[in-house]
């Protein structure tokens, strides 16, 4: 929703806010990427291999971490 408000730039919208945007660069976009888009290619690729294990758990299988939560002590205290 808040993509098609953007994209018609109606009066009074100064910007929009965009979250979870998913986004796997093609072959070729890689390919003629410049020194500064290969650094931000890497930095998704860091993310989705090693730093998204928060989002694949909640995606999946979310109830596994309310269980840790609600049946320990510690986890009620977080």
């Amino acid at each position: 929703m808040s993509a098609a408000i953007g994209s018609r730039q109606p009066d009074g919208c100064i910007g929009i806010h965009l979250n979870g945007i998913a986004w796997k660069p093609s072959e070729s976009e890689i390919a003629s990427a410049d020194e500064h888009e290969r650094k931000l290619i890497e930095r998704i690729k860091r993310y989705n291999d090693d730093l998204s294990g928060y989002n694949k758990q909640q995606s999946t299988r979310p109830q596994t971490i309310s269980y840790a939560l609600a049946n320990s002590p510690a986890g009620q205290a977080a």
